[in-house]
């Protein structure tokens, strides 16, 4: 088990990327940041500003790398992640940020911390990364070299599962300190399929999805994972979230999304009596929105509707079936996209992240947004 600090040393540049509207200008000198212009508040017009604070010991490049991860635990306490091994923390709620690197130059998929302290990363090649300082150091528990890692979901302290390329599931009970490979019972594609996502819900119901068409549950804690995908479902698919107990949607590429509604158990039936087993334990409905592009994330609003990240635009989804997008300034431009959102736990707000270091504040329903990092 190798243990992480986060002294490595990068060279420092002056990049000018286009971000859209935005023009990014961060000048270094030794281990601070000169910033120019006005700082003052979010979502202020302050190109030259930036509200990201260095470690102290580090010499770092502020570019605004793209960026794939977000969690917060409370409506203050928060993380993004990216490329590069870019982490940034906000106590906040976005107002500043502490540049947190982690010591590896990878791609940081997603971020899940189940409190203040104690979060895990994972990275494209295959790196689970724990921290229980609140992202200062990390440490490798596991790793699988050449697979990359997607998707990450933890019901408590303890027990977690991670997913990726190569149907890889993985599965701990003891915070990280050992994993268990799980497999997916009744798949039948040639190919092992790409997982991008899992989900849970309250009552114990768990949910993956990923590449050729591939939906699978579990009500055993991922003992028996099923597939209950429709046949001849091609869709890659990229995200999954429940909206309440039995309900769960998943994104995909091409502007498609999948209605999972889990079904209820047959009555008055023998445990040990076999009738029911063929009976479906999911009904999957695909829809397509001709006005959507490829979908990235998803996170619930109500028990109705979500919230989905895709390119050019956030868009607001109903168990109905209707889509729209929420207007924001800040997502203008040809090439903007958003890969990862999560809620800001006790309030209305929801931040994105994607490309070229985006990361903005969204208020549902209202529908406004701010720019929170300023680079």
């Amino acid at each position: 088990m190798t243990q992480a600090t986060k002294g490595q040393k990068f060279n420092p540049k002056i990049l000018l990327p286009a971000v859209g509207c935005l023009t990014v200008l961060a000048i270094f000198a030794g281990s601070q940041v000169k910033a120019y212009g006005d700082s003052d508040g979010v979502g202020v017009e302050a190109p030259l500003g930036s509200n990201i604070t260095n470690s102290p010991d580090d010499i770092v490049r502020f570019v605004p790398d793209n960026l794939f991860a977000v969690d917060f635990v409370t409506a203050q306490l928060g993380w993004v992640a990216g490329y590069y091994g870019t982490l940034l923390k906000t106590e906040d709620a976005g107002l500043t940020w502490s540049y947190l690197p982690l010591p590896y130059n990878e791609l940081v998929r997603r971020v899940e911390f189940v409190d203040y302290a104690t979060g895990w990363a994972i990275t494209h090649s295959g790196k689970i990364l724990k921290s229980t300082d609140g992202g200062g150091t990390w440490e490798i528990q596991f790793e699988m070299p050449g697979i990359n890692l997607r998707d990450i979901f933890f019901i408590s302290v303890q027990e977690g599962w991670v997913v990726g390329h190569e149907a890889t599931i993985l599965h701990t009970t003891d915070g990280g300190l050992t994993w268990a490979e799980q497999e997916l019972e009744n798949y039948q594609g040639r190919d092992l399929p790409r997982l991008s996502g899992i989900a849970g819900s309250r009552s114990g119901a768990l949910v993956l999805v990923g590449e050729f068409g591939t939906i699978a549950i579990s009500k055993d804690a991922g003992e028996l994972w099923q597939i209950v995908s429709p046949e001849n479902l091609t869709a890659t698919f990229t995200d999954i979230a429940f909206i309440d107990d039995n309900r769960a949607i998943a994104t995909a590429l091409g502007g498609i999304i999948a209605r999972i509604e889990f079904s209820a158990p047959a009555a008055d039936v023998d445990p040990a009596n076999d009738a029911h087993a063929s009976d479906p334990l999911a009904e999957v409905e695909v829809v397509k929105f001709e006005q959507a592009g490829h979908l990235f994330s998803i996170e619930a609003v109500t028990h109705d509707d979500a919230l989905v990240a895709g390119v050019g635009d956030i868009f607001q989804i109903d168990w109905s079936g209707d889509i729209k997008p929420l207007e924001c300034a800040e997502s203008e431009g040809p090439n903007t996209w958003y890969g990862g959102i999560a809620r800001r736990p006790g309030t209305s707000s929801f931040v994105a992240v994607g490309g070229a270091g985006a990361v903005i504040d969204f208020e549902s329903p209202a529908g406004t947004c701010a720019r929170l990092v300023r680079w």
